[in-house]
């Protein structure tokens, strides 16, 4: 993480870890993400290609972002470059993209890739520190899973009821191990909440 840090930010601002003598190197490089918002009526273009048909879901529409107007892509390259001077590796199998857009009207194709000219993987849904987002920004998926591993802890609290522990240690467990399970992220996600996942 801290050989990241500084990646991906504008401007990019060089910051040089130093070691002394007696220390040893090394690198862990954590997960990363970046994110590009795109004015479609003011940016994209009809797409002049011939496509193989049939065409995807995001070629329905027939426009394309221009690569100059493609920020994500710059972004992409920069942080490549980034990796290739701090000796690091980006693990292309894991690199994934996700388009969120609501337009009918305004659909491309996302078309981000790295120097071998294969455009990531675009997904669906990603989990990204703990949370699952899916590209209609609905929770359904991410309260399931939370309930799901909440659940699982529970036994905890059964197994320390059944040997009389106190009840304060009890709430601390469930402190510890449920509810900081439920409530992770929590700003994130409770406003789109339905009724039900409530």
């Amino acid at each position: 993480m801290i050989k990241l840090n500084g990646a991906l930010l504008r401007p990019q601002i060089p910051r040089p870890i130093k070691y002394d003598s007696k220390s040893c190197t090394g690198k862990y490089v954590d997960d990363a993400f970046a994110a590009a918002s795109i004015d479609m009526k003011a940016t994209l273009v009809q797409d002049l290609s011939v496509r193989p048909k049939p065409l995807q879901f995001h070629q329905r529409t027939g426009h394309i972002l221009p690569q100059p107007q493609n920020t994500l892509q710059h972004c992409i390259s920069e942080l490549k470059e980034f990796t290739i001077i701090n000796n690091m590796k980006i693990n292309q199998s894991k690199t994934n993209i996700m388009m969120f857009n609501t337009a009918r009207k305004w659909v491309f194709p996302p078309e981000v890739y790295f120097q071998n000219g294969n455009n990531l993987e675009l997904v669906k849904k990603i989990k990204l520190v703990g949370v699952i987002i899916t590209e209609d920004l609905k929770w359904e998926d991410n309260t399931n899973y939370i309930c799901e591993k909440a659940r699982r802890k529970l036994w905890i609290l059964r197994r320390m009821k059944g040997l009389n522990l106190d009840n304060v240690q009890m709430l601390d467990v469930y402190y510890n191990e449920a509810r900081s399970i439920r409530e992770k992220c929590v700003p994130v996600w409770h406003p789109g909440l339905t009724i039900k996942q409530n």
